[in-house]
């Protein structure tokens, strides 16, 4: 009788307890792009000179890249320095940037404060990019107001907000100014230098 009880038991069903429901899986943020470089795009220059003179002026693309963490390196050609003049243009490039010898203006990105690559397309964040440009002759910190936006074909276009200045005798070229406005044969140049610009990144 015991046997019979026994082996009653062992073939008796057991109730499963129930189980949760599964959850419904959380829809991934779209992956930060990793070392964008700039693509195209130029940087836009103001100047005065004899007070109230602007004088405008391009670079073209500096070549260099962006990264998902809000660094980077950037090289900036000084001899693509352009104000649609062209004995202007070799003045400058010549004796205040001294190209022939010192070709490239580096640009390092330290931190980039509210910087987000993971947006959706058509999206954008407001950043303030912080870092350090550098010449030959010196370097001078530098803050720029900026915004990055996801482009339909999945690029990222990278511009000023509003444009930021650039001390002139804070990069050590002074003395190079001066020589400029003497060949150049005029009352003033200013110090401050008005920059902004637009690019296009890839990944």
């Amino acid at each position: 009788m015991l046997f019979a009880i026994t082996l009653f038991a062992c073939t008796t069903e057991t109730a499963e307890a129930p189980q949760p429901a599964a959850k419904a899986p959380v829809p991934e943020a779209p992956a930060a792009p990793i070392g964008m470089a700039l693509e195209s795009g130029q940087i836009d220059l103001v100047q005065l000179k004899n007070g109230t003179a602007e004088v405008p002026a391009t670079f073209a693309t500096p070549k260099g890249t962006l990264n998902a963490d809000g660094t980077g390196s950037f090289e900036i050609d000084l001899s693509s320095w352009d104000s649609q003049l062209e004995l202007r243009n070799s003045r400058v490039q010549e004796l205040f940037f001294k190209a022939p010898e010192h070709p490239k203006a580096t640009f390092m990105l330290t931190s980039s404060e509210g910087l987000k690559t993971d947006i959706a397309v058509g999206e954008s964040s407001m950043a303030t990019l912080k870092g350090e440009l550098s010449l030959y002759a010196g370097k001078t910190p530098v803050e720029i107001p900026a915004t990055l936006t996801h482009n339909a074909d999945g690029s990222f276009q990278l511009a000023t907000t509003q444009p930021f200045q650039v001390s002139i005798e804070s990069l050590g070229l002074n003395e190079n100014l001066q020589v400029l406005m003497k060949v150049c044969a005029h009352e003033s140049i200013g110090d401050a230098v008005d920059v902004s610009f637009d690019f296009k990144l890839k990944g």
